[in-house]
């Protein structure tokens, strides 16, 4: 094992550690306030170990674990959408080995639609009206534009931890032609796997 994998090995252990505590921020709603704060901490210890993660990586994460307690544990979506089986489709049939609906990386707790593990590539096909795509976001009432503005954090966020243990993420709107997307699935494994 050469430096590189063994630091991107010691950065995943500690985002493990840091994203077992936002588990329990997120799964124990009897938490005290000074309970929250000192899980805080906890996450922030963790993040604070991993060599390539920014300064407010550890807030950004509780914000998220403390917001999903609201939505409850069932709050990812297990069933995927006409527009990522389509995507999905496209991909299959250009030959590529990749995994649908998986956690790139368990311990962040994230689904992925596409996850490409030899390239470490994540792929997201995000929900047009959901995920704030500037062409069909619907922004007509004040709270579907809060719940918006909340679901691009979240995104920002996901995308921010994959990145900081070495994954490379794609996100593609529904509205995007499958094969299109799929394309460019291909031109960025190629880029890590020019194989």
């Amino acid at each position: 094992m050469d430096n590189v994998e063994l630091v991107r090995d010691t950065d995943e252990r500690y985002l493990g550690m840091a994203a077992g505590v936002l588990q329990v921020v997120r799964r124990v709603p009897e938490l005290s306030e000074p309970q929250l704060t000192a899980l805080q901490e906890l996450s922030r210890t963790f993040v604070a170990r991993v060599g390539t993660a920014p300064t407010d990586a550890a807030d950004d994460a509780f914000r998220l674990a403390f917001a999903s307690r609201a939505a409850g544990p069932l709050a990812n979506r297990t069933q995927a959408t006409w527009a990522q089986l389509m995507v999905c489709r496209a991909v299959r049939e250009k030959g590529l080995a990749f995994e649908a609906s998986r956690p790139p990386v368990p311990e962040i707790g994230v689904i992925a639609d596409i996850v490409v593990r030899s390239a470490r590539i994540a792929m997201f096909v995000d929900d047009c009206r959901a995920h704030g795509c500037p062409a069909h976001r619907v922004s007509d009432q004040a709270d579907r534009e809060r719940r918006g503005a909340a679901v691009i954090a979240h995104d920002r966020a996901v995308d921010r931890l994959l990145e900081m243990v070495g994954w490379t993420v794609l996100r593609a709107w529904e509205h995007n032609d499958p094969r299109r997307t799929a394309e460019r699935l291909m031109r960025a494994v190629a880029r890590v796997d020019p194989a």
